[in-house]
């Protein structure tokens, strides 16, 4: 797998720098673990960590990690396992039943998602009948990603800042 040298200190203040001081508590923060389309390359577990740890020295709070089951795979055989595991989970997964909660048992760093993603552009607009479409909101185009909050709306907005 190939992976950036650029220290991950240095990406999340230029990444906060881009959010901007004001928006650092209201704001969702993540780190982004997979691979770049079109470089293939993608931030080391060195790097993350370094990225994961800054983000946390500078606002108080963990950003989420957005991955797939396979860098999800990745990530709980890292050293830095126990710091990643403080990070809300935010996967890019599907399955045919709809059902992502086996993942779950596959490892030990997370007992479950926070958010869970499924690209419509993928699932719902693809000439592929084996892939499932689980909801498609009527009038938009499939160029949308759908994004679900394990837990209720109230929780929804106390955990968002935090």
């Amino acid at each position: 797998m190939p992976k950036t040298d650029t220290s991950g200190t240095v990406q999340a203040d230029q990444y906060m720098a881009m959010v901007g001081t004001n928006n650092l508590t209201n704001e969702l923060l993540a780190l982004d673990f997979e691979e770049h389309k079109k470089t293939g390359k993608i931030i080391s577990f060195d790097n993350a960590a370094l990225f994961v740890q800054r983000i946390y020295e500078k606002t108080g709070r963990y950003p989420f990690l957005y991955c797939n089951r396979a860098n999800m795979e990745l990530l709980s055989k890292s050293i830095h396992k126990s710091l990643f595991s403080k990070c809300p989970l935010w996967i890019i997964s599907l399955q045919k039943d709809g059902n992502i909660s086996h993942l779950f048992n596959e490892h030990d760093i997370w007992k479950s998602y926070t958010l869970w993603q499924f690209s419509c552009e993928i699932n719902c607009c693809s000439q592929n009948n084996n892939i499932p479409c689980f909801y498609k909101v009527m009038g938009l185009e499939c160029g949308i990603d759908y994004n679900i909050y394990n837990g209720t709306c109230s929780d929804l907005i106390e955990h968002w800042n935090k």
